[in-house]
């Protein structure tokens, strides 16, 4: 099921988060930090965009940053309010158990990000 940190030192996660945060703070965009709580821990959401527009929700890929990969969806702002959760395991600050690749791990946890954000319906990119 789920392991230990992602994080080996705390130096090491000191680092990673200040690269997260640099990224962030290059968005240029306004967001708003949320957080769910998911059966394997708590889970980052950053959400961005007008909240009248459909929703959006993307996931990132493995050991890359949500910001990173939010900018690049940024253009989509004009027809989507974007939701994009920083992934379980991963760098960012959502909890940092690692979870299984083997199992159904990571679709519970998307499952549970989505009943977290109470979407009825949403496009998703991952």
């Amino acid at each position: 099921m789920a392991s230990d940190s992602i994080y080996k030192t705390g130096q090491g996660k000191k680092v990673l988060l200040d690269i997260y945060d640099r990224q962030l703070s290059k968005l240029e965009v306004e967001f708003d930090m949320l957080n769910v709580d998911t059966r394997f821990g708590h889970t980052n959401v950053l959400a961005a965009g007008s909240k009248e527009k459909k929703k959006l929700l993307i996931f990132h890929g493995g050991n890359s940053t949500n910001p990173y990969n939010l900018k690049f969806f940024l253009p989509l702002l004009k027809e989507f309010q974007i939701y994009a959760p920083d992934t379980i395991g991963h760098p960012g600050y959502s909890a940092q158990k690692v979870l299984s690749s083997k199992d159904y791990s990571y679709g519970q946890w998307a499952v549970d990000v989505i009943s977290g954000l109470n979407f009825k319906k949403a496009n998703c990119i991952g």
